[in-house]
């Protein structure tokens, strides 16, 4: 009786060693894991609502401050952002410490403006708007906001410049925005290569696809 129940227990350790082995190598518990967003980063630094972004938009937008993102609305906090966020290179940080030290990179500017947009678009089903991840030259990254508003775009660039009302963005001529927002600078090459929003994420071969998709 003894050896039966030592061949039992040998019996027993063995079959829950293959039911590990198989369960690990099923092909189906890797295929139902999500996809991890590459720039899940955005995410975690956009504050829509940290109260200091509240104050923001409330104080730049004064009456118009009802929770409907226009495009009288993105000027004037882009406008404000250009204005007051003196820009120094450095570390990511949240909206709040930009709002704080009134200081940022480009990163941290566009967080700022893209947190200022959700939260003044609250009121909304769907607006459309996206960080845009772009690079200048060979070297450089860079970053800015993408709105859509009807057949147009405004791109907010709130390190060099801000292009997108009426003829300057429609979509059936693409690179008149972008030679736009370089005109006049040392930039000679702005290709947007992502566009991220919270819920997903979207890369480009050029600056094209990105038009085409969006």
């Amino acid at each position: 009786m003894k050896g039966k129940f030592i061949i039992s227990v040998i019996a027993i350790i063995v079959l829950s060693v293959m039911v590990v082995v198989l369960y690990d190598s099923d092909p189906m518990t890797v295929s139902n894991d999500l996809e991890e967003n590459p720039y899940d980063w955005v995410v975690s630094y956009t504050t829509a609502e940290e109260p200091l972004v509240e104050q923001k938009v409330e104080s730049v937008l004064e009456s118009n401050y009802d929770g409907f993102l226009t495009e009288e609305d993105i000027y004037k906090l882009q406008l404000w952002v250009s204005g007051n966020i003196q820009y120094m290179s450095g570390e990511p940080q949240y909206p709040k410490d930009t709002l704080t030290t009134f200081k940022g990179n480009c990163y941290n500017k566009g967080i700022l403006l893209y947190s200022m947009f959700l939260h003044e678009s609250r009121n909304e089903t769907q607006k459309p708007i996206y960080m845009l991840l772009i690079d200048i030259g060979e070297t450089f990254k860079h970053t800015a906001v993408c709105t859509k508003l009807g057949s147009n775009i405004i791109i907010s660039d709130t390190t060099i410049d801000s292009w997108a009302i009426n003829d300057i963005c429609k979509l059936s001529d693409p690179q008149i925005a972008i030679e736009n927002i370089i005109d006049g600078t040392t930039v000679t090459e702005y290709r947007i290569i992502t566009a991220v929003s919270l819920n997903d994420y979207k890369e480009f071969e050029d600056n094209e696809e990105f038009y085409d998709w969006i």
